[in-house]
């Protein structure tokens, strides 16, 4: 045997379960097909003065796992207030601050998540509850961009029996933080000393009581179990062929869950254009989403999921950027275009080893993640998608996911 477990991905979730299995003595190999290791995390350090997220950028809550390796790296980080330093584009198209949550349908947008959280009925969409609890346009575009394109879905397409067991499990009210030293530094602690082949993808993974074979480009590789990592759009397009093929209430749980297209724009502009406590921008499409990157920094980011990524997809690089552009100008006028001075589009649909943003769950698949996550013979499974104690789509469910895989094999093996 080549290793006493295969981890097939080194993102957040191989990583994890990488550490927790090697620090328990296990000799643990991490295939990934990427030359870097973080998957979904993918820090720039050359585009501007400071680093710059192409894929995941905060850390979400005061309590997620990802503090612990915040701590053990040294690393520093920054809130950005969710609500103080937000701006609105109004009905009349004026860009609001603070105040415009004083006004009685904007100001249960402060207590979203705890009506979530309390939630009792059967398992409608986001967009059927929004309607039954009255909000106003206004506050349901903002709530659909705070929660459902936030979770890489529109409001129709998100079950509410899925929102509401993130809100009770793991999700708080401690605001994001930005790590400033950027988030490959979490990635690359967690990482150290493990044994993480790069530019190696798997293509066949045969599996069967005798233990594990992964085979790749440069051969096969063995051990007695193995984690698979691989995104959920990855599973369901068969980017690796499993043999035998995966049980059929697996597959099933595979193709009940949900993986929309994302893209990130990134704006380098000459000086900042808006005032100094902006944090969050919260406009209308194309590109509705907005965020500041690090007070003074004149940089701005768009975040776009499900159908608005692909509608800006389908128009090519250049036309994202005139779609970020467009959003802006109803805020700012002419300025970002006056002032850009570089941008990049990521889009992480097109990304081979991705396909997509990352997991939601549809009304009525709710019980799908806890399928996907359960062991399978030689086969344990972990990423975002088999989160069930925690937030999917994060990077901290992500970590708790490998830690879990990670427990599952110990506890057999010593048992």
């Amino acid at each position: 045997m080549d290793a006493d477990v295969l981890i097939i991905g080194a993102g957040a979730a191989g990583l994890a379960a990488g550490r927790a299995l090697a620090d328990a003595g296990k000799r643990v190999m991490l295939l990934e097909a990427r030359d870097r290791i973080g998957g979904r995390v993918w820090t720039d350090h050359t585009f501007a003065r400071v680093p710059v997220e192409r894929g995941a950028e905060f850390i979400h809550g005061a309590r997620g796992v990802t503090w612990e390796w915040v701590r053990h790296a040294g690393l520093t980080t920054a809130l950005a207030e969710r609500w103080t330093g937000r701006r609105i584009l109004d009905e009349t198209e004026r860009l609001a601050g603070v105040e415009l949550l004083d006004r009685p349908d904007m100001r249960r947008l402060l207590t979203l998540d705890e009506e979530i959280a309390a939630y009792e009925g059967d398992d409608i969409s986001f967009a059927e509850w929004l309607t039954m609890q009255g909000f106003s346009p206004l506050a349901a575009h903002v709530a659909d961009l705070r929660t459902a394109h936030a979770a890489c879905a529109m409001p129709a397409a998100l079950s509410m029996h899925a929102l509401r067991a993130e809100a009770r499990a793991g999700y708080d009210n401690g605001g994001d933080f930005r790590i400033l030293e950027g988030y490959d530094r979490v990635m690359a602690a967690i990482a150290d000393g493990l044994d993480v082949r790069l530019a190696t993808p798997v293509e066949v993974i045969r599996w069967s009581r005798r233990g594990v074979e992964a085979g790749t480009v440069y051969g096969t590789f063995r051990a007695p179990v193995a984690i698979v990592t691989l995104p959920l759009a990855a599973l369901q397009a068969g980017v690796v062929r499993f043999e035998p093929a995966l049980p059929l209430e697996k597959t099933n749980a595979i193709a009940a869950l949900a993986m929309a297209p994302a893209m990130k724009i990134l704006f380098r502009f000459d000086e900042p254009f808006w005032d100094e406590s902006l944090t969050f921008l919260s406009l209308r499409d194309p590109a509705p989403v907005w965020w500041t990157v690090r007070p003074g920094e004149p940089l701005l980011t768009a975040l776009l999921t499900g159908p608005r990524a692909a509608h800006l997809s389908a128009r090519g690089l250049e036309g994202a950027v005139e779609g970020g552009l467009q959003s802006l100008r109803l805020a700012f006028g002419d300025e970002p275009r006056r002032r850009l001075v570089d941008w990049q589009v990521i889009n992480w649909s097109a990304d081979p080893w991705t396909r997509g943003g990352y997991s939601s769950t549809p009304p009525g698949a709710y019980s799908a993640r806890t399928v996907l996550a359960a062991p399978c013979g030689a086969l344990h499974f972990a990423g975002e998608a088999t989160v069930t104690d925690d937030n999917p789509a994060t990077v901290h469910g992500a970590l708790r996911s490998g830690m879990r895989a990670a427990t599952e094999i110990l506890d057999v093996r010593s048992g």
